[in-house]
């Protein structure tokens, strides 16, 4: 079957094809009946004439009769009944006359029998007129003569001549009558049939589609539930190599870090420059293993939400100074906007925290010159509704908007190959977001640069201080809001700097 035979057309062949037989049956039937209905006009005007032809043979009879009846008795009531018939056939003839007027030989019959019957009454008016005078003598004698019996002879004969005509007209429209109901009959009944058989092989060849339909549907699903069990295998499998993939590496890194301290100064120059590729790349593999392991984490559904009370300023500040180096590596500007008095949220702050890396990080490796800034939007008393990462970067064309948030996607190869990365980023920070209850949204123009916007759909706040211009602090020099530590009391992060800290594991 060829493909663009598709079920749709099929439905759409059958539906068509019984439309057409339809019209033509319609068509095929409105000619015969229109037929059917000619001749039924014909014979129902023979059937007219018939009658007219036998009311004025009986009118001349009864005129004749009705006359005689005067001339015997002289009893003026014949006369009035030989009037009234008269009149009656002076009707009929005007009638028959318009009946037959498309049929020139019988309008020139009709016009001979009315010629005879005016005679026959000229006649009988004279007779009538005889026997008033009293000529009765005269009169009887003229009653029997050879003309008024050839007249009357002569009206009858016409008369039968023409019903004779009439009635093979009949016998003629009669049969086509009866072929064109035949016909009407046969035409319907075929046209049926065969509209009948298009629709059950339209619905044959419909059938046979559905169920080749329902089995490439059913192979579809089997082959979905393969794949999904390979797919959650793979996941299964990752995760649980979580611990046994970040081991080694993790060794790899910290030997190499202690070799890098170079305490013995047994290691020359190019030694310790190829402990710190192996140190950078370690590091690197290990990103690349994080971002895999958390997306395989996220498929199989083992990622854990620990939601707590989190102080939302105090964990941006945080982020924020891990990433700050890299501004300074790039001669970027790294502002930050939180409001004072910023209410606590509910979360799991090691999550919100990955999501923040994720996104600033991006928008630090994308921008090359210009401000990256990092923005808690409030509403009512410094209730948290977003964070908003922006930059001043390259931005995204319209037709990658959605595809960046797919695994292993990046905006174009030139991007996979200027930058790097696996394209895991935006995907983990996304499904993360949607794990914790919020939504990754974005905005972006062109070479203008971005804007990723975290909202807190589902932050549940514990306070809310008063509603006061947001500070701006601007990149390392900007000083946080003071920490609280336990048994310290409050204190600036920026006492800490060029201290030596003990970090025990």
């Amino acid at each position: 079957m060829a493909t663009w035979l598709t079920t749709g057309r099929k439905i759409a062949g059958g539906f068509i094809g019984a439309l057409v037989v339809v019209l033509v049956i319609g068509v095929v039937s409105f000619d015969e009946i229109s037929r059917f209905s000619a001749n039924s006009a014909q014979v129902s005007q023979t059937y007219k004439v018939l009658d007219r032809l036998a009311a004025i043979d009986g009118s001349v009879y009864e005129a004749e009769s009705y006359q005689r009846g005067y001339l015997l008795t002289g009893n003026p009531r014949f006369l009035e009944m030989r009037k009234s018939v008269r009149a009656v056939a002076n009707e009929n003839l005007i009638i028959l006359s318009n009946l037959v007027s498309d049929n020139p030989p019988q309008a020139g019959r009709v016009a001979n029998l009315d010629s005879m019957i005016r005679q026959r009454v000229r006649y009988g008016d004279a007779t009538v007129a005889m026997r008033d005078s009293g000529r009765i003598a005269d009169m009887r004698g003229r009653v029997d003569a050879v003309e008024l019996q050839r007249l009357t002879k002569s009206i009858r004969l016409q008369v039968s001549l023409m019903s004779g005509i009439e009635l093979g007209f009949l016998d003629k429209r009669n049969a086509l009558l009866e072929e064109s109901n035949l016909r009407v009959r046969a035409v319907i009944a075929l046209g049926s049939v065969f509209a009948i058989l298009v629709v059950a092989l339209a619905g044959l060849m419909i059938k046979s589609d559905l169920a080749e339909r329902t089995r490439a549907e059913r192979e579809m699903l089997e082959a979905r539930e393969v794949a999904e069990k390979a797919n959650r295998a793979k996941s299964n499998f990752l995760a649980l190599m979580s611990h046994e993939l970040r081991t080694p590496l993790n060794s790899v890194i910290g030997f190499a870090n202690v070799l890098l301290k170079n305490k013995g100064g047994t290691l020359g120059e190019q030694d310790v420059s190829y402990m710190r590729r192996i140190q950078a790349n370690g590091k690197h593999l290990l990103g690349l293993i994080n971002d895999i392991l958390d997306l395989s984490k996220i498929e199989a559904g083992r990622v854990e939400v620990n939601r707590q009370r989190v102080d939302l300023s105090q964990l941006i500040w945080e982020t924020v100074a891990e990433l700050e180096p890299r501004t300074e590596e790039k001669n970027l500007q790294m502002v930050t906007k939180i409001p004072p008095d910023l209410g606590h949220v509910i979360t799991d702050p090691t999550r919100l925290k990955q999501v923040l890396i994720n996104i600033i990080a991006n928008a630090i490796k994308f921008t090359e010159s210009g401000t990256v800034t990092v923005s808690v939007v409030v509403r009512g008393s410094n209730v948290p509704v977003s964070i908003d990462v922006i930059d001043t970067g390259r931005g995204i064309r319209e037709d990658r908007r959605e595809a960046i948030f797919a695994a292993f996607e990046q905006e174009d190869v030139a991007t996979t190959r200027e930058y790097g990365g696996t394209g895991l980023g935006l995907a983990i920070s996304r499904a993360l977001c949607e794990r914790l209850g919020y939504r990754l949204e974005m905005e972006t123009e062109l070479g203008r640069g971005s804007t990723f916007r975290i909202v807190l759909t589902s932050a549940a706040t514990a306070h809310a201080g008063s509603e006061q211009a947001a500070l701006q602090y601007e990149g390392a020099r900007a000083r946080p809001e003071p920490i609280r530590a336990k048994g310290i009391g409050r204190f600036h992060i920026d006492t800490l700097r060029n201290s030596t800290v003990l970090v025990i594991d």
